[in-house]
């Protein structure tokens, strides 16, 4: 039997070296850049779009509404992106399960974005 000696390195996996003190946790942050457009179910660009997504009921508009209306009088679009955890899509259930409150963009606003369902 024939044993690798050697890291693996192919399109489905990777091994890592790292070194830490003992009782260190092996937690840390990193940040990624990630294209959310995949995930657009529905785009609003004019208030006539979004009054019919509105009146349809496609989202909570007594919460979110204003917010949405004010970001189309500002010449925005207003998407609604849909992710699931069981999508076997590993950011779709890290959106699912951490939200994407914390954006740091001039150009997106999040409206809602609360994960941890």
């Amino acid at each position: 039997m024939k044993r690798k000696a050697d890291f693996v390195t192919n399109s489905s996996s990777t091994s890592f070296i790292i070194a830490s003190h003992k009782d260190t946790p092996l937690k840390v942050k990193m940040e990624i850049e990630v294209d959310l457009s995949k995930l657009v179910r529905q785009t609003y660009g004019s208030m006539e779009e979004l009054m019919e997504g509105i009146k349809e009921g496609y989202f909570p508009a007594s919460e979110y509404g204003p917010q949405m209306i004010k970001a189309i009088e500002e010449g925005k679009v207003v998407r609604i992106l849909d992710a699931s955890d069981e999508s076997c899509d590993d950011l779709e259930a890290f959106l699912c399960h951490n939200g994407i409150e914390s954006i740091d963009s001039d150009q997106i606003r999040v409206i809602f974005g609360k994960g941890g369902y």
